[in-house]
């Protein structure tokens, strides 16, 4: 196939008229898990993988259409005198569903896939550069959707994208300046009215958009490689400010699933309670089910180096996942975070309610410690208090998450100051 370079000349040769460019659709297709075979089987049998990739498109294609191997595992499709949307939705199709097929090649039966993105001249695009530029945008789009599927470019789309670049840069220059803040919400004991926890949480306030929700950034940094940077800044700055804690307390930071897989957490944590001087049983890392979905072993093997190390070990958002329950007893556990989902409307919903209660019986009988997030009311406080066996809640009825200089003098005062306290030993 043309490369890249002669691919742009020919575009320009046969359909740019009156300097604009004529009727087309333009297909950027790119491999998924391709990375997978040059790791597990080499680059010879990824290379012969690719031409037969090649020979699947042009068997798909027409003679006049051009294509080109644009680099690496993707390729670059157009369809000259034609710019309909159900049409090029077919074409697309088409291609997702051969390209699906198993290859074998030396004897490996190989399956990959392919994402898709989709432009039309004239209207997303009077130049070759213009529409190849907007076709990687929807192609972006695509594999952000999960892969295996296609998408058109759109004005919105565009939009979308270039912010979400835009915060891919300033995200890392964050990063390296430092400016990301680690806020701190307490976890208060039913027993004792105390904070024995707080959990480490990072903010973004961006000099233009204002607070940029975790969700979205964390997302970022684990799409463009370096949320393994973000999660030690986090690990290094909680265990900073916890070093300066009472000793009773101890930090709970969550851990990603893709620095599970991506990077060595063991060696990293270790590391950092050398360095900081923080005894290792006040660190406590919460894991969430989708570490065991990537990788259980290696979960697993990681999870109990670190608790043999003398870390707390919590699963977070337990009540989520499909497979949970047997990661109670598979784990090295000691604390379990129930879901906020269980009370989001209300534990007054007797479902809910006989739901929840099951949970904490179950966890509390394998000698696990409980806590409830999402407390926001009274109400639901001193429901869950008389009737289920919790050890610690945590939600905005106590304490929004608080910058360092404020967890600090939180955690000064008495505490009888906390909501609650003065009813006596129980909330």
């Amino acid at each position: 196939l043309p490369n890249r370079r002669f691919f742009i000349s020919e575009i320009n040769r046969t359909l740019i008229k009156n300097g604009q460019l004529q009727p087309c659709s333009m297909f950027f297709i790119d491999l998924d898990k391709f990375k997978e075979v040059n790791d597990t089987l080499g680059h010879a049998v990824g290379d012969k993988l690719l031409k037969v990739i090649a020979g699947r498109l042009n068997v798909i294609l027409k003679s006049r259409d051009l294509i080109c191997r644009f680099g690496g595992d993707e390729f670059v499709v157009v369809v000259p005198g034609m710019a309909d949307i159900n049409k090029c939705s077919q074409i697309a199709e088409v291609m997702i569903q051969q390209l699906n097929r198993p290859v074998e090649v030396d004897h490996h039966s190989i399956t990959i896939g392919a994402s898709i993105g989709i432009s039309c001249a004239p209207n997303d695009g009077k130049t070759a550069e213009d529409l190849l530029q907007h076709t990687d945008v929807a192609l972006y789009d695509a594999k952000a959707r999960g892969r295996g599927t296609y998408t058109f470019y759109s004005e919105e789309l565009g939009d979308t994208i270039k912010l979400r670049r835009e915060l891919e840069i300033d995200l890392k220059r964050a990063l390296e300046e430092e400016t990301l803040e680690v806020h701190f919400q307490p976890l208060v004991n039913l027993k004792t009215c105390g904070i024995n926890t707080c959990e480490a949480l990072v903010r973004w306030n961006h000099p233009s958009y204002g607070d940029v929700s975790p969700e979205s950034f964390i997302k970022i940094a684990e799409e463009s490689g370096f949320i393994e940077k973000l999660g030690e800044y986090v690990l290094r700055n909680a265990m900073l400010q916890c070093a300066s804690w009472p000793k009773n307390v101890r930090v709970a930071v969550n851990v990603s699933s893709v620095q599970f897989v991506r990077s060595d957490v063991f060696s990293t944590i270790s590391r950092l309670l050398d360095e900081i001087g923080l005894e290792p049983h006040r660190l406590e890392v919460e894991v969430t089910e989708t570490v065991m979905l990537k990788s259980f072993d290696d979960a697993i093997f990681t999870l109990n180096q670190l608790s043999d190390l003398g870390v707390k070990i919590s699963l977070d958002d337990f009540g989520t996942g499909f497979s949970s329950l047997s990661y109670l007893h598979q784990l090295p556990l000691d604390k379990v975070k129930i879901d906020r989902s269980f009370i989001k409307n209300g534990i007054a919903d007797s479902r809910s309610y006989m739901l929840l209660k099951g949970v904490v019986e179950l966890t509390k009988s394998l000698g696990l410690n409980v806590v409830l997030e999402g407390i926001e009311t009274e109400e639901q406080l001193s429901q869950i208090s008389r009737t289920i066996k919790i050890d610690e809640v945590q939600g905005f009825l106590f304490s929004r998450p608080l910058p360092a200089h404020d967890i600090r003098t939180l955690l000064g005062k008495a505490q009888d100051q906390l909501p609650g306290a003065a009813e006596g030993q129980t909330l």
